[in-house]
């Protein structure tokens, strides 16, 4: 099967009916009535994104289901057609020759950080481009491309901001204040902890030998931050480490994470009994985007919940993801190149032709009685 075939469908594609290609869900599309066959043809949107039965499928259909809940109520005149993603850059090239001879007016993908490295071989793209992920740090970017994603260094960034400000305000007389990072070795985890020293040390502050915790033991964790102290931990660990390391830098202590610390619990639960492990994170700061906290949010109430298919926590974000992409897409489609929407995903800013980068601002929170809460709620 060549991988530029269209595998899915959404929203009428041509004035002489819809286009009956078989779906992810093994369904056709079908044929438009008499009465709607002359209506103007809407706007064609190419959605690319990982093979449906490949590595990815998951988030795949995760991404997949928040582009179509957003088309849903905001499609009108716009369709959608979902591609592979390439496997190579030659492919890239051919994808994006063939969706020219489409005439597609913009694409949303790819999903993968190496297919979205792979748009580095075009000089500048045929059609406007919002990404839903980041290029490796110095991948060569090209022209007509709007970044889009869920990046642990923004959110890590964000949260240093904030650990900056109240370590100033705890100890104003304090020059220069110390952060500390503390994480296991994952990528993800090694991201995070370097945006969040970065932009510490932009603020004036002072990073601390950065420590690596990959154990579970409380003595092993005891030995690496002996005679380690900070104004500011940043935490990119497990919620369980977390809970031993609080042991070990005392309670007191300001720690900080990014939304991998979310343990998921939602105030809906209620608080959680007297002793239960998650209420010894109660303090501890982070950063979510509104999808998981602020349920009662307008425009989180305006598409439909996604717990129920996707009870994953990071599928139930990919959901929200293609819900924001899709609204980007339909402001670029009008034109707009400054605009800012109060996102799912969090508050975005769209700066087009000044900044690549689609700026997302997080919702700060606190653990209180077991559960991350906005700070404005505390």
């Amino acid at each position: 099967m060549s991988r530029r075939r269209v595998l899915w469908t959404i929203g009428r594609v041509a004035a002489a009916g819809w286009v009956a290609t078989k779906g992810l869900s093994g369904l056709a599309q079908p044929t438009a009535s008499a009465a709607t066959r002359s209506a103007p043809a809407p706007a064609r949107i190419a959605l690319v994104l990982p093979a449906a039965d490949g590595a990815f499928r998951t988030a795949t259909a995760a991404v997949l289901a928040g582009v179509r809940a957003a088309h849903a109520r905001d499609g009108y005149g716009v369709a959608i057609e979902v591609f592979v993603e390439p496997t190579n850059e030659e492919e890239m090239i051919e994808l994006y020759r063939d969706l020219v001879a489409r005439s597609t007016r913009l694409v949303i993908g790819p999903l993968t950080r190496d297919a979205v490295n792979m748009l580095g071989a075009i000089d500048v793209l045929p059609i406007p481009t919002v990404t839903l992920n980041f290029p490796e740090a110095g991948a060569r970017l090209p022209g007509n491309l709007l970044l889009f994603g869920l990046s642990v260094e923004n959110e890590a960034a964000q949260m240093a901001r904030l650990a900056f400000q109240e370590a100033r305000d705890r100890a104003p007389m304090r020059h220069p204040l110390a952060a500390l990072a503390v994480s296991n070795s994952t990528p993800l985890a090694r991201r995070g902890a370097q945006a969040f020293m970065e932009t510490w040390r932009s603020l004036g502050g002072l990073v601390l030998e950065p420590v690596t915790a990959d154990t579970r033991a409380l003595g092993e964790l005891r030995a690496l931050l002996s005679g380690k102290r900070a104004d500011a931990y940043f935490v990119g660990l497990h919620p369980d480490v977390v809970i031993m390391m609080r042991s070990v830098v005392g309670f007191d202590a300001a720690l900080y994470g990014t939304s991998t610390l979310n343990t998921g619990l939602s105030q809906a639960q209620g608080p959680l009994p007297e002793g239960e492990m998650e209420r010894q994170l109660d303090g501890v700061r982070l950063v979510e985007m509104p999808w998981q906290v602020q349920p009662a949010d307008p425009a989180v109430m305006a598409y439909g919940r996604s717990s129920e298919a996707f009870p994953h926590i990071e599928l139930q974000r990919l959901y929200a993801l293609g819900i924001d992409a899709f609204r980007i897409a339909r402001e670029r489609l009008a034109g707009r190149e400054l605009f800012e929407l109060d996102g799912v995903t969090g508050r975005l800013s769209v700066r087009a032709r000044i900044d690549e980068r689609v700026a997302r601002s997080m919702v700060l929170c606190q653990y209180r009685n077991g559960v991350a809460v906005p700070l404005e709620m505390q």
